[in-house]
């Protein structure tokens, strides 16, 4: 139908690009891959194949043993390594450290307990002199020890009070208690510790008190 003269037709819109029209298929297609080179529509997931997949779970594998072989072997070295020998008198001193009276205080125990006490001093006594102290009885150790023992008359006397108890208490099974045992422990770590041939710190200090008009022994 013709419009009415004077009236303003209504302005027909343009088609949009790509919709309608005879090319609007054309058209739409060409704007969908406006964005990517040559028609590329993007990177495609592609599966990976059974193979390179156990391939890397083998290799994971190899590396985890070979790691597992290596600790082992690093703890049997470090387990058969050659240690430094200990300080003999360290030794002694953490035996006697361990060595508490027994609970509870047993007869067999208590003549146990001071046999192992007596055997801790004797090695001390038979290392800081050679006297072979461990092989002879307390009689035999009278003399030798009152000449050559490290200590004051006194404590020399006692030490061999507590040897003749000791050796009474396992060879003649003399009665004892737990308040004996502890104060014999607390005697025997005394004696152990004066027995220890001085440091080499405790003769330098020993000879600067010298110099300053004191007097000195040599460490045996």
């Amino acid at each position: 139908m013709t419009p009415a003269a004077g009236t303003i037709a209504p302005a027909v819109p343009a088609p949009m690009p790509g919709v309608g029209g005879p090319l609007g298929g054309a058209a739409s297609g060409k704007s969908m891959a406006a964005g990517l080179p040559h028609g590329i529509r993007g990177p495609v997931g592609i599966p990976m194949p059974w193979w390179q997949i156990m391939l890397i779970v083998l290799i994971t594998l190899a590396v985890l043993a070979a790691g597992w072989a290596l600790w082992q072997w690093w703890k049997r070295y470090q387990a058969n390594k050659p240690k430094a020998p200990r300080d003999p008198w360290d030794v002694l001193e953490e035996r006697l450290t361990v060595l508490q009276p027994p609970v509870p205080f047993t007869k067999t125990a208590g003549e146990d307990f001071f046999a192992q006490l007596s055997l801790i001093l004797r090695e001390a006594i038979e290392r800081r002199t050679q006297i072979p102290a461990t092989d002879r009885t307390s009689q035999e150790l009278r003399l030798p020890l009152r000449s050559k023992l490290p200590l004051d008359p006194s404590a020399t006397e006692a030490l061999l009070v507590f040897l003749d108890r000791a050796d009474f208490i396992k060879f003649a099974k003399a009665p004892t208690d737990t308040a004996e045992a502890m104060s014999a422990h607390s005697h025997v770590q005394t004696w152990l510790k004066a027995l220890m041939p001085p440091t080499m710190d405790q003769f330098a200090a020993n000879t600067n008190k010298s110099s300053d008009g004191g007097s000195v022994h040599a460490p045996s």
